[in-house]
């Protein structure tokens, strides 16, 4: 009897266990669709740098926080970097791989809004305009930030941004398209509408620590990203 159950205790270890030559631990937020615990795939990104590095017997461990946390944790030396980080959110002392994922930052308004776009600079100077207070927005945005402070409202995440543009707490929000979508469906949140889909296209990138040994896992890494790439062998889960 004992023989049988210690073969059923191997056998279960054998087909659930993978041993990993070497693991990554970075630190991420909950921004979905692109990283998120909650999701089964644990976000596109995630998955996607996942397999990425599985090709090569590394395993991805990633461990969830506010943003500005995840930065600053990610200083430690038992993390390789942070993610997903647009190209300005790479703080001093870390070094940005290739694009991972393109992030389209949008401008978003409620049903019934008489708001037009024409440039950014309308958008500042004639509304109110509701932004992620912890993002490093790119130039084109934080330069009519700057000039139009009295008409920018600070919030702390996503769900505060949508549920307050929502109830009319300020015009337009500007965030990513994909997360803002993504967050109106799971709160049920159906008043909202875009005014513009795309003001500017940013990559989204892991940001390395900057010690010798994480240059060559970036070095190594953005290689295994265009392989991948250029076969397009990625299949990544949308939900």
């Amino acid at each position: 009897m004992w023989y049988v159950m210690k073969l059923f205790i191997l056998s279960v270890l054998f087909f659930t266990t993978t041993i990993y030559a070497e693991v990554w631990r970075l630190t991420s937020l909950e921004w979905p669709p692109y990283s998120s615990n909650d999701l089964k795939s644990k976000g596109s990104f995630v998955e996607k740098i996942k397999e990425i590095l599985k090709t090569k017997n590394i395993d991805v461990v990633v461990e969830y926080y506010p943003w500005l946390r995840s930065q600053k944790l990610a200083k430690q030396d038992i993390y390789v970097g942070y993610f997903p980080a647009w190209p300005e959110e790479v703080k001093e002392g870390f070094v940005a791989s290739d694009t991972v994922e393109i992030s389209n930052i949008g401008a978003f308004i409620r049903k019934g809004s008489d708001i037009s776009f024409s440039d950014i600079e309308s958008l500042f100077k004639n509304g109110s305009i509701g932004m992620i207070e912890t993002y490093v927005y790119p130039e084109k945005i934080t330069k009519f930030v700057n000039k139009y402070k009295k008409n920018v409202c600070l919030v702390p995440d996503e769900t505060a941004l949508i549920r307050m543009l929502s109830k009319g707490r300020f015009d337009i929000a500007l965030t990513d398209s994909a997360v803002i979508y993504y967050y109106a469906s799971k709160l049920g949140i159906n008043n909202i509408v875009t005014l513009k889909d795309k003001i500017d296209e940013i990559p989204l990138v892991v940001s390395f620590r900057d010690t010798e040994e994480n240059r060559k896992k970036l070095i190594f890494f953005n290689k295994l990203l265009k392989q991948f790439e250029k076969k397009g062998t990625l299949k990544i889960n949308k939900e």
